[in-house]
């Protein structure tokens, strides 16, 4: 289990227990992780939209 999958899965009063480090770097790990799924969604946006404009050519 990685250290996102860790974090997600315990709770609340387990998360006091991580150093200000730690916790930084679940930041940085959540956002890589949204920044990454973001740039997934507009890939497939862009992918739905050629797909669009293709079916409206046709």
């Amino acid at each position: 289990m990685d250290l996102l999958e860790q974090v997600l899965t315990r709770d609340d009063e387990n998360l006091c227990s991580y150093t200000m480090g730690e916790l930084q770097n679940i930041v940085q790990l959540l956002s890589n992780e949204v920044q990454s799924q973001q740039e997934q969604l507009d890939k497939i946006k862009t992918e739905v939209q050629t797909m669009k404009a293709d079916t409206t050519e046709r």
